[in-house]
């Protein structure tokens, strides 16, 4: 089992494509990244260690990460990772972050938690040959790994392009972070999203990574482009530019990721009929809701994946969190249908803070709710299908290239 856990709602960084500049307050109605998500809800320790200490010997995989927030800006942290460690079944911590808080002497001591309860095992290889290279080595840009570590969302080489996306983080006090975490024997991994302003400018990252000792560079994202391949290849196929279709991902992406989503997907839409009145996202819309799912959270072995809101309410997956916790301007999972899905369930009735985890997972919702509604249509009364699902794991997107985060 993985839970990936977002204990805080605080982050100062003000991304462009966050879920955070859409989110509108639940009492003020207000948007924006200062004003949407509510401030500092954060995740009780007790209730942080039960819902560890709940999920059992299944739970090897925890990830701190999430839409909202960067976990480690809460304010016991350390206390929250010193009790996972001490879960001898645990094989993995990942911890994602923007990095550019705290003390140095914060991710020093964070790095000797780490690493001196299991440190990565840089051999590791995963079951199969998916993370060799072609020369049959281990590939460390693509493979799953054993042990604990943190990834620093570094997009940039210096404060200028760093905040070319990462808006209100400061480059060179993430690296005297970064280096105190690897002083302290953590293992980092320097994160690049690939965007246009950076593509030339990933040889001087690895560089870098490699002159702080960061133990692995990496610059790849093509899973969030993978999900949109189908609608990539309606687009082509209906004559429309890309970046009119106004999706984030898309519009970030290079011309030859775009162009090669947009092949890919070109078996996906053989048999779908296109209506030339119809935009290609609407074109999509309609495939989608008859076509079959398969999700990629539940789908897997050991008990499936779960993520755990800062408020402690727990989701199918991140897709779910981000657009049904919070009601956002841009609507595009259709948080109406979500209301219209649970307005049979008693409240709170996925709130670690009122029910044990292991309560949470067996209610109707997680066993047998929404797999039902994988074959109902979106105006279903009872069980609708969720438009976050078909975006995601529908049975119409590519499947996608395997990925550690």
């Amino acid at each position: 089992m993985q839970l990936t856990i977002e204990v805080t709602s605080n982050c100062q960084a003000q991304c462009p494509g966050c879920i955070r500049k859409n989110v509108m307050n639940p009492t003020t109605g207000e948007v924006g990244y200062t004003k949407g998500v509510p401030k500092n809800v954060n995740m009780s320790v007790e209730a942080h260690n039960r819902l560890i200490d709940e999920a059992g010997e299944a739970l090897t995989w925890v990830s701190y990460d999430g839409g909202f927030g960067d976990s480690p800006l809460h304010p016991q942290f350390l206390e929250l990772i010193e009790h996972t460690v001490s879960k001898p079944q645990i094989e993995i911590i990942a911890i994602s972050t923007n990095g550019s808080y705290q003390t140095e002497k914060f991710w020093f001591k964070l790095g000797q938690i780490l690493s001196k309860s299991k440190a990565v095992n840089k051999d590791f290889i995963h079951d199969g040959d998916t993370f060799l290279d072609a020369d049959g080595n281990p590939d460390k840009n693509n493979r799953i790994q054993y042990g604990h570590l943190v990834f620093w969302d570094l997009d940039g080489v210096d404060n200028e392009s760093q905040n070319k996306y990462r808006v209100k983080t400061n480059f060179d006090r993430i690296i005297r972070n970064a280096k105190a975490f690897i002083a302290g024997g953590g293992y980092a991994v320097w994160k690049m999203i690939p965007f246009d302003f950076n593509e030339e400018l990933e040889e001087r990252g690895m560089e870098l990574a490699n002159e702080h000792g960061f133990a692995e560079f990496r610059r790849t994202r093509t899973h969030r482009l993978e999900q949109s391949a189908t609608l990539l290849a309606l687009a082509e196929a209906q004559g429309i530019d890309p970046k009119e279709l106004n999706d984030g991902e898309i519009n970030r992406a290079s011309d030859k990721l775009i162009k090669k989503n947009a092949d890919a997907g070109k078996t996906l839409i053989q048999d779908i009929v296109i209506d030339p009145k119809k935009s290609p996202m609407q074109n999509m819309d309609i495939a989608k809701e008859k076509a079959g799912i398969t999700c990629q959270w539940a789908n897997v072995e050991g008990g499936g994946n779960y993520q755990v809101s800062h408020d402690g309410s727990v989701w199918r997956c991140c897709w779910h969190n981000s657009a049904y916790q919070f009601r956002t301007k841009l609507n595009t999972g259709d948080r109406d249908g979500w209301e219209r899905f649970v307005r049979f369930y008693d409240d709170n009735w996925n709130d670690i803070n009122t029910h044990s985890f292991q309560e949470i997972i067996s209610h109707d919702f997680f066993t047998t709710d929404l797999y039902e509604s994988f074959d109902n249509d979106y105006d279903d009364p009872i069980n609708p299908k969720l438009k976050v699902c078909t975006k995601r794991c529908s049975n119409l997107n590519l499947t996608e290239s395997e990925r550690f985060c």
